[in-house]
């Protein structure tokens, strides 16, 4: 009875989680000793394409974020842009109403110049009469 074997390789990606990948080494290699290869051969070759797939996929998965990794930055994001709006309309309501009581003050302050030149207006007034 013949057996097949898988070759079960594992990729570290970048966050530290492993990718599996498998390969029928054994179809692999029955494939290429029906081509002619000699058996040490075929194993031989076997190992290198399961190696140069390692290889390859290490150097996809330091390159490339997955979707879920996508999603995740996108909530994260779209988390600080919330916090951020909600700390910028805080900041302007406070100098809305920091302008809006400076906007009082000169008011009065006005008002009182204008009753003080009023006033002493009248009493020149008064004087020259």
């Amino acid at each position: 009875m013949s057996r097949r074997l898988f070759s079960n390789s594992t990729n570290p990606n970048p966050k530290g989680s492993h990718k599996a990948f498998l390969v029928d080494t054994l179809d692999l290699v029955k494939s290429l000793e029906s081509q002619g290869v000699a058996p040490n051969k075929a194993g031989a070759i076997s190992v290198a394409i399961v190696e140069v797939i390692s290889k390859s996929l290490e150097t996809v998965s330091d390159k490339f974020v997955s979707t879920a990794e996508m999603d995740k930055n996108v909530k994260l994001q779209q988390t600080y842009m919330s916090a951020f709006k909600c700390e910028l309309e805080a900041s302007q309501e406070r100098h809305f109403i920091k302008l809006k009581d400076e906007n009082h003050n000169l008011q009065t302050y006005l008002e009182k110049m204008h009753t003080s030149l009023t006033d002493k207006i009248d009493h020149v007034i008064r004087l020259t009469m």
